[in-house]
């Protein structure tokens, strides 16, 4: 019994410390804006696409120059 117990620690904390990646904070594969045209204009204009709370890299990747 004694020897069970370390393994079993082992394994729920390798089970706890697991990564999950959350689909929706994946960037999307097309080179498309998700947010609405005249948000990521005001952003460009305003040089907000640098501005990592907007998350300008997933809303506005075309017109923040994100991808190609």
């Amino acid at each position: 019994m004694f020897f069970h117990v370390p393994t079993a620690l082992l394994l729920i904390a390798i089970t706890i410390t697991q990564v999950k990646m959350d689909p929706l904070e994946a960037a999307p594969p097309e080179c498309k804006d998700l947010a609405p045209e005249p948000t990521c204009k005001q952003w460009k204009n305003s040089e907000s696409c640098g501005n990592r709370l907007l998350e300008p890299d997933f809303y506005c990747r075309k017109t923040c120059n994100y991808c190609a």
